[in-house]
C-alpha cells in the first residue's frame, strides 16, 4: 500500500468522523438499508451485521479486521458478541491514536487490538485467524496477490474472508481510454486513492490460487442511498472542487466520492458483499 494511502486518511480521518451526523458507531462506512433496518446507526452497522451473524453461526474465536479504521467493527462486534478475540490493522497512526482513546472510552482496551501496518504485509505477532473481513478497505491494496497470500498464511484452513467493496463491472473495465465513463472512474480512484479497483471474476480467481472459494456474492448497491441532499451539493460544487483537489486531501475525497456515486448510478462499478472461505 502506498503512502498517500497513510496521509490521506491521517488527514482525513478525523474530519470524516466529525461530519459523520452516527459518530457514536465509529465507523468510515456507508449506510446499508438492508432487510430490517429501521434508523440511520442501523443501516451503518448492517454490513457489521451480516459479519456477526457469521462469527455467531460458525461459532469463530478470533477475528481480523483488515483496515479496521478507529475501530468502530471491532466495537460493534466486540459489544454484541464478546465470546471472540477482536483484532485489527490500520496504515493510519491518526486513526490508531483515535482508536486508543475510544476503546479506553468502552472500556474494551482487552477485547480489541490493534496495530499500526500494511495489510499485504501483515505482522507476525497475529494469532492464527478464524475470520477476517475488510470493508471498503481491500481497494486500497496495490497488491492483490500480497492481500490474499498474508491472510491465507495467518488463517485457519477452513477459516473465512469478507470483502465488502466497490468493484467494477466486466463491461466498464474494457472501456475505451477516452471515453467519459472511463474518466469517471478514474476520478473516484484518483479521489480515493485507490491502488486498484477489480472485477468480481478477477478476485474470485486471485482468491483460488490461495485456497478459498466464493460462497456468497451479494450485491448491496440497491441498499445505497444515493443522491442525497448533502450529495447533490457536492455534486454541484464538484465543478470547483476538482481543480483543487492537488491542496486538500478532503476535498479529493469529495470528489472522488461524487465520482463514485455517479459510477453506481451508471452501474459501472457495484458494492458487493463476498464470502469467501477456505477450503485447502
Amino acid at each position: 500500500m502506498n503512502n498517500e494511502v497513510e496521509t490521506y486518511y491521517d488527514r482525513n480521518t478525523s474530519l470524516f468522523l466529525k461530519y459523520d451526523p452516527h459518530y457514536e458507531t465509529y465507523g468510515i462506512h456507508r449506510e446499508v438499508w438492508g432487510n430490517g433496518v429501521a434508523t440511520p446507526q442501523d443501516a451503518f452497522n448492517f454490513v457489521n451485521s451480516l459479519i456477526l451473524n457469521i462469527i455467531k453461526r460458525h461459532k469463530l474465536e478470533s477475528i481480523l479486521d483488515l483496515g479496521c479504521g478507529v475501530g468502530g467493527s471491532l466495537f460493534y462486534l466486540a459489544q454484541a458478541y464478546s465470546k471472540p478475540c477482536y483484532y485489527g490493522i490500520t496504515i493510519s497512526s491518526a486513526q490508531l491514536q483515535i482508536f486508543r482513546d475510544i476503546s479506553k472510552k468502552l472500556n474494551l482496551e482487552n477485547k480489541c487490538k490493534i496495530v499500526k501496518g500494511d495489510f499485504q504485509k501483515l505482522p507476525k505477532s497475529l494469532p492464527v485467524i478464524d475470520l477476517a473481513f475488510s470493508i471498503e478497505a481491500f481497494v486500497h491494496a496495490t497488491d492483490s496477490d500480497a492481500f490474499f497470500s498474508e491472510i491465507s498464511a495467518n488463517m485457519n484452513k477452513t477459516g473465512f474472508l469478507i470483502v465488502c467493496d466497490d468493484f467494477i463491472s466486466e463491461s466498464a473495465a474494457n472501456l475505451p481510454t477516452n471515453s467519459s465513463e472511463k474518466k469517471l472512474i478514474e476520478l473516484f480512484c484518483k479521489g480515493w486513492v485507490l491502488g486498484s479497483l477489480t472485477r468480481v471474476s478477477q478476485i474470485q480467481s486471485i482468491a483460488s490460487k490461495y485456497g478459498y472459494q466464493l460462497m456468497e456474492n451479494i450485491d448491496l448497491t440497491p441498499n445505497l442511498k444515493l443522491r442525497r441532499n448533502r450529495d447533490i451539493l457536492i455534486s454541484f460544487s464538484v465543478i470547483i472542487l476538482k481543480h483543487f483537489m492537488q491542496f486538500s486531501s478532503y476535498i479529493k475525497a469529495l470528489v472522488g466520492g461524487d465520482a463514485l456515486q455517479k459510477c453506481l448510478m451508471k452501474e459501472l462499478v457495484s458494492y458487493r458483499f463476498l464470502v469467501f472461505q477456505k477450503i485447502k
